[in-house]
Order: C-alpha cells, then structure tokens, then sequence
C-alpha cells in the first residue's frame, strides 16, 4: 500500500501549550492544504503522520482515507487507568491516576477548542476538526517505544499498539561512522562522558552544557559534547564538542550520557547500555526521565531546583555506581533480543489497514 506522510518535531517552550499551538498552526494549516491537495490528484490507500500532524488527517477525514498516527513517547497515551509520573515533581502514587486523567482531559479539550477554532479560520470543513474526532477515527495509533520502558494499558483502544524501538541513527546505511575528529578524541583517552541533548535543546542549553563540562572537569572526566560547545567557555585536551555524531555509534562508547530526555534520544541510550543522567527541559522529557530512573538505568536531575552539584553528583553516580551500568548493561540485554520495532511496525499497518478495508 501507498502512504501520504507527515511529521513533527517535538517542541517545548516557557509558554506551555500555548506556545506549542502557535508554532504549530502554521504547520496544520500548510499541512492540511497540501495534503488535500495530494489526496485529490493521486491515489492513497492511507496516511501515516506523526501525533502533531492534525491536518493531515483532517484531509484523509475528508477522503475517507485509513489514518494512521505514530506517536513517539508514551506521554500521549497516559490516562487515569495508565497513569505514570509525567511532571517535573514527583506525586504519590495514590494522586498520579486523578492528575493523569485531569491531565488527559484537559490536554484534549485544549486541542479540541484550538482545532475547531484553527479549522473555522481555514474554511467550513466537511468534518469533525477536533482531536478527540481524529483519534477516535484512526485505523491504528503506533507507539515507538519498547515495552520495557511503558508496559501495561489498561483501558487503551484496542487499536492503540506499541511497536518497540527501530534501529535508528544509521539511516538504512550498514554501519554508522563517527568523524575523524570524534574518533580521534575517542581513542586518545578514556571513554568521556557525553553531552547530547537533542536537535532543538542542544542550541539553547548553554548553561546546562556548561554545568555538565565543569562537572566532568572537576570529577577527572573527559567530555564529549555533540552539538554546540559552551560558548565562552574552553574546551582543552579533555573536553571536545562535535556539530554531529550518530547516537547508536557514540553512545556505546561513552562511560555516561547526559541527554534531556527526548524520546529518540532516550531510546538510543537505552540500546547502549550505559548509565543516563537525564535533565528534561519540557513536555514528554519529564515523563521520560522517571521511566529511566524506575528502570534503574540512569539519573534523573529535575529541572526544578536544579544545582551545579545535583548535577554533579548525578555524573559522578553515572559513572562510578556498578548497580547502575549492570543495569543498563542488562536492559540493552534485553533490547538487543527484542524484534526491531521498525518491521514490526510495517506489519501493524498493513494489518491495520487489511481491517479498515
């Protein structure tokens, strides 16, 4: 079967959702127009497009296309009967299923309200523009995370499936290579610590670049840093920044990685097995990072409160407690024997859509 796409990046911001939804209008908007555009002049059997991409489906709605919408972390799938730390601050167990579904609710009458209204804006549309109207009507909701990072969901729509983690970073290539600058600094010491905190936190972390490099300074460290170094602060014999590095390579090279907790970049961490210090800024980083410490993989340092030596000491536990790497050693273990969750996925969608025919 052929498939329109979409995607999204995931954003954060000071702002909340607010600010989400005004980066995203514009995005729904082009999105909704180019692909009814695309869906009139050829033929589709269905459309797959990330959990942000509304208009999209707005446009198979109105061809009556199968949908399919992936979804990258497991935040978007909690609710009151799956309920899981998502916040900054930890809540007891007894309050997480009330404030997960208060959460849920919310969040979706929220997308339903700025849908309809983005929707009026664009023209009368032939069908429900709500977000509550899309998820009800897809064929299939994928979740690209393992099993072993979110288990269990009660009360989830029977077709809402989680897929596993696909192999990512080499890009269909056979091996993933790191630059000769990378690779050099690699073998002319111990494995450093790396810095990677994804492709939109990289350029705007400045101070928490800084934290981690003095922290490995002070700690005997050597320090990688993938992304932008600290600007104003130098680097030395120890300490290297790379503009790029693909994760699945570096990662299992490192005695430790600080990450922020984004869903791809947790994933990879995970699939090393080497213990994570993860400092969310936003969003689904915040859940992702208590899924890290409940599995016993890594650190979390929140980012309320957070100090140059909480951050520090949770280097220094990444690096030096063997309970931590014997754990991550054994879930890369178990991720390792897993199916990769990219064909696996292939196969829930053509099921998917063997049904909705």
């Amino acid at each position: 079967p052929t498939c329109a796409t979409a995607s999204a990046a995931s954003l954060g911001g000071e702002r909340g959702f607010a600010t989400l939804v005004e980066l995203l209008a514009p995005f729904v908007t082009a999105n909704y127009r180019v692909a009814r555009a695309l869906l009139t002049a050829e033929r589709f059997d269905a459309v797959l497009g990330s959990n942000l991409a509304f208009g999209l489906f707005w446009a198979s709605m109105e061809r009556r296309l199968p949908g399919v919408m992936v979804s990258a972390t497991p935040l978007f799938w909690a609710s009151a009967r799956a309920p899981a730390q998502m916040l900054d601050l930890e809540l007891p167990s007894w309050l997480l299923g009330p404030v997960a579904g208060a959460l849920r609710a919310s969040l979706m009458a929220f997308a339903d309200h700025a849908l309809c209204s983005l929707a009026r804006e664009i023209g009368p549309l032939a069908i429900d523009p709500s977000a509550t109207a899309i998820e009800e009507g897809l064929a299939l909701h994928l979740g690209t995370w393992s099993e072993i990072l979110r288990s269990g969901h009660p009360g989830v729509p029977s077709a809402w499936r989680a897929r596993g983690f696909a192999s990512a970073g080499r890009l269909g290539a056979p091996s993933a290579v790191l630059s000769r600058d990378c690779e050099a600094f690699l073998e002319r010491g111990s494995a450093p610590v790396v810095v990677a905190l994804g492709s939109i936190y990289s350029l705007g972390s400045d101070d928490v670049v800084r934290g981690v490099v003095e922290a490995c300074r002070e700690l005997g460290e050597r320090c990688l840093v993938v992304g932008p170094g600290p600007r104003g602060a130098p680097l030395g014999d120890d300490v290297a920044a790379t503009p790029y590095a693909a994760y699945d390579a570096l990662f299992p090279r490192a005695r430790g990685v600080v990450i922020h907790g984004g869903a791809g970049t947790t994933g990879e961490a995970l699939r090393a097995g080497v213990p994570s210090v993860v400092v969310p800024f936003a969003f689904d980083q915040f859940g992702l990072s208590w899924h890290v410490e409940r599995l016993g993989t890594g650190v979390r340092v929140a980012k309320m409160r957070r100090t140059q030596t909480r951050l520090r000491d949770a280097i220094a536990r990444a690096c030096e407690d063997e309970s931590l790497r014997e754990r991550a050693a054994d879930v890369r273990g178990q991720l390792a024997g897993a199916a990769d969750g990219g064909p696996i996925g292939g196969r829930l969608v053509e099921q998917a859509l063997g049904v909705a025919r």
